[in-house]
């Protein structure tokens, strides 16, 4: 095999890996190579360039057992992207639900996350949406940040983001309960992408800034 044809082979490969939401260990152990070999092939193409449109962004797999003080006998996968974001998962999560939530998190990742205070009418699409921002909160719809809004109950949300490509328009609905929203007086507030991921989990994201001043005490 000629080198050209072998760099295309595996180029197909690491695309089908990459694409594959397996960790390098059960994707090389499914495709009968070594995990070196992968890692090589990977590595070798990053620092050439492969040619595709495609804008690549790097993770780190980790694929360890959990602290036994946590759960004994049980595993989890780590992923850590770059910006500071973070996933983790059970070993045994679908390798296809997986794959969809990393296509996601690296397609869409903004510069910040802001959610308007006040629910609106989620009829409306994108465009509208746009429009909210800069006439509602004040803000630069495309300035590259994310921003959330919900529905009166607080069940739905809709999140509109602006690249340089491009519009994103995202729906989560919660099978159960509703949203955490925050209540100031402000219209907007602005989140951390580590808050942002318990919203939209549906946990009391507000736990993360708590103070231990504000902790009830048995006098």
């Amino acid at each position: 095999m000629s080198r050209v044809a072998k760099q295309a082979q595996w180029r197909k490969r690491v695309s089908t890996f990459e694409r594959s939401g397996l960790t390098r260990k059960a994707w090389c152990l499914r495709a009968d190579v070594a995990v070196s070999t992968l890692d090589y092939w990977r590595s070798r193409l990053r620092d050439a360039g492969d040619g595709s449109d495609e804008a690549l962004v790097p993770i780190i797999v980790l694929d360890e057992p959990m602290l036994a003080s946590r759960r004994a006998g049980a595993s989890t996968i780590a992923i850590e992207f770059g910006g500071g974001l973070f996933l983790r998962a059970d070993a045994q999560v679908d390798a296809q639900w997986l794959a969809s939530v990393l296509r996601v998190a690296l397609m869409l990742r903004p510069k910040g996350w802001w959610l308007a205070v006040a629910p609106v009418d989620l009829r409306c699409g994108m465009d509208r949406l746009l429009v909210a921002v800069q006439a509602q909160l004040r803000r630069d719809g495309f300035d590259g940040a994310a921003y959330v809004f919900r529905n009166k109950s607080g069940t739905r949300i809709k999140i509109v983001c602006a690249d340089a490509q491009g519009v994103w328009l995202c729906v989560r609905r919660l099978h159960r309960g509703s949203f955490v929203w925050p209540r100031v007086d402000d219209a907007v507030c602005t989140l951390s992408s580590e808050q942002f991921q318990w919203l939209v989990a549906g946990v009391d994201w507000r736990l993360l800034s708590a103070r231990i001043e504000d902790v009830p005490r048995v006098m």
